[in-house]
């Protein structure tokens, strides 16, 4: 991906999940990212986290930086929270697995303007009208009902894998 990870200044973690957190050690190592962790995550790891970097618990959404916002921990079960970039085109939503819902991520995000884009995993999700309005939808991992999601909204799917560069949103 050409990325040099000594540049990163912010590493968003959406949920506890290994697969979400698995080199957040290996980064730590190279450069001193602020890092916005959802209140619920473990003492141990935000200690962990804490004595390397600055480190944000995420409770409610809030503002990141220009154009860049969380939705804040959603769900009760598996606590996690989404990112929302603004682009002239909308609110683009990067889910973690969408362990809260998508309906409750998508009713979150539309806080913040007109939903452009849904990007990652969407879980068990199976309320599809709630997508109807979405310009992109663009499921990744964890996502159950991928083919589904391709047949009711072909001009609008697109599939996307870990490390996929995405430009156009």
């Amino acid at each position: 991906m050409n990325l040099n990870i000594r540049d990163i200044d912010i590493l968003f973690l959406s949920h506890q999940h290994w697969d979400h957190t698995g080199c957040v050690a290996e980064i730590l190592d190279l450069c001193s990212p602020d890092v916005f962790v959802p209140k619920s995550f473990s003492e141990h790891l935000k200690s962990e986290i804490s004595q390397r970097t600055t480190l944000y618990e995420v409770e409610n959404s809030a503002k990141i930086s220009d154009g860049v916002y969380t939705t804040g921990e959603l769900g009760s079960w598996i606590k996690e929270q989404s990112l929302l970039i603004e682009t002239e085109n909308g609110i683009n939503i990067i889910t973690g697995c969408a362990h809260p819902g998508v309906d409750k991520i998508v009713e979150k995000a539309r806080e913040f303007g007109r939903i452009h884009s849904i990007i990652g995993g969407l879980h068990d999700f199976d309320r599809f009208e709630i997508l109807k309005n979405i310009d992109k939808i663009m499921p990744c991992h964890c996502t159950a009902y991928r083919d589904r999601i391709s047949k009711l909204f072909p001009s609008k799917y697109r599939e996307i894998m870990a490390g996929d560069v995405i430009e156009d949103i």
